[in-house]
Formats: structure tokens, sequence, C-alpha cells
């Protein structure tokens, strides 16, 4: 499944692209060779295919309106690509785990869930739009910060920064005129409060999972699914403690002053 996340992000003839899709499609190959032999409960498999065929289906919608600066952007368009059938969708692999879980440990999973299953795709997609702020608009992806902008009193002036980025990229690839847009960009979601906005959503996705997780499951086992949960919110902290601006090596962890003592051991609910 990360093999095929690989892929997607994979530019269209890059010297890359032809060995990622033999890697993807060897390892989406064996990865069903494998739950088929090990015999799962009914169900597994036909979740895989499922999550799995969703996720091409957002991407490649995706793909079909990219460097397209959309027209019209308006609060209902906002609330269409948070609740609606939107890319947010795309992200399949924390939730088809935890399917998976439920298949092996009780059969299905149970109908209440479902829902805590989308947020948690719709806050990991956000999040990471937030991240990838630059990258995906220079791949000619519009995200939800950039439709906040353009909803926003800013919006012509972004839609006029995405026209001239695409355009040098296209024209001048690697132009060091790039810097100058990108801080303009940068600058213009800033002033519109689009990462706030994105950063605000995911945190309403975050309630809905968490009710959920801490109401259907026990203490001990709801730790480590708010660990996949909470890894994701930390980004959002962190950028914006930089100002919302980029951080280099944004998913590693930041390194401790040399004054930091060690930290105290945390007590932990099955100890």
């Amino acid at each position: 499944m990360m093999a095929i996340d690989r892929m997607l992000d994979a530019l269209p003839g890059t010297p890359s692209t032809k060995n990622t899709w033999l890697f993807v499609l060897a390892s989406y190959a064996l990865g069903l060779e494998h739950i088929r032999k090990s015999s799962p409960p009914e169900g597994v498999e036909s979740c895989f295919l499922r999550h799995t065929r969703e996720m091409y289906h957002f991407f490649w919608g995706e793909e079909t309106a990219r460097y397209q600066v959309p027209g019209d952007v308006s609060a209902a368009t906002l609330t269409e690509y948070l609740e609606g059938h939107s890319r947010l969708l795309s992200s399949i692999f924390f939730p088809v785990t935890i399917e998976w879980a439920f298949h092996l440990a009780e059969g299905s999973l149970p109908p209440a869930f479902a829902p805590a299953l989308v947020a948690l795709r719709r806050m990991r997609q956000l999040n990471d739009e937030m991240v990838d702020a630059d990258e995906d608009i220079r791949y000619g992806i519009v995200t939800y910060p950039y439709l906040h902008a353009l909803a926003s009193p800013h919006g012509a002036q972004i839609a006029e920064n995405l026209r001239a980025t695409w355009k040098l990229d296209r024209d001048e690839p690697g132009s060091p005129k790039m810097t100058a847009l990108t801080a303009q960009r940068r600058h213009l979601l800033q002033e519109a409060g689009s990462f706030e906005a994105a950063a605000q959503a995911s945190m309403g996705f975050l309630r809905t999972i968490m009710r959920a997780v801490m109401s259907r499951l026990p203490a001990e086992n709801a730790f480590d699914v708010t660990l996949l949960v909470n890894q994701r919110v930390s980004h959002l902290f962190r950028l914006a403690q930089h100002g919302w601006e980029e951080i280099p090596n944004v998913y590693q962890p930041e390194p401790f002053s040399e004054s930091s003592g060690f930290a105290e051991p945390l007590p932990v609910p099955w100890k």
C-alpha cells in the first residue's frame, strides 16, 4: 500500500517512474497473494480491494484536475471539499489497518465506528495538504489551503500567482524567479488565514475520531490508535510554532537543546 502511494506521487516522465510502477505492481500482487495464503477472516481481502479502489478513484480525479484554477470558489465549495467526496478521502493507510484489526478480532467493523475512519482519512490528508502546500501546487494540485485563499479577498492575487507559478515551471524549470513567487504565495495564504482554517477543520475531524476511539475501545487499546492520530496533530502545532512557514525535514523529530534534561517516564494504563 505504501508502494501504491509512492507511485501516485511520482511525476509522469521522471526517470524513476518505470521502476516505481514495476515495484508497485509486484508489491500489490505479492500482498494479495499473502492475504489469500493466510486464510484471513471474511472481509479482509474485500476491505483491502475496496479501499484501494477508492484511493485510485480520488487520485484519478485529482490527476484530471491538475493545473486548473477553479472558478467561483465559495464557502459551499470549501464545505463540499471538507465533508463531501473530495481527495481528502484518498488517504487509506491508517483506516484500512484499523478496519482489518476489527475483522481479525470481531469479524466486522462496528457501524458506529465507520464515521471515525472517514474522519481519520480526512484529517490525515488535510494535515498533509498543509505540510506539502508548496510541493502540491508545483505539481498542479489545488488543495484546501489554496481553495480557502481563493474564496478570500485575496483570491484574485492567489489565482494570478498559481498561473504564473505553473507557467514558470513549464517554461523555465529551476528558475530562481520561483523563490519570489513562492514567498508571495505563502504570504497570501497567511494573510487569508488559510493554514489556520485548515488546522481548525483538521481538529474538528480529530474530535470525531477521538469520541469514537474513547467510547468504543478500552483505554489500553485506544492509546495505540491515538498515537496514529496524534502524530498527525503534532505536525499542526509545529507548523503553527514556525509561523506556518515550511519546516525542513518536518517528519523528523526536532533536536533537544543541550540544556534539556532526561524526560520523566510517563505512566501507562497497562502497568
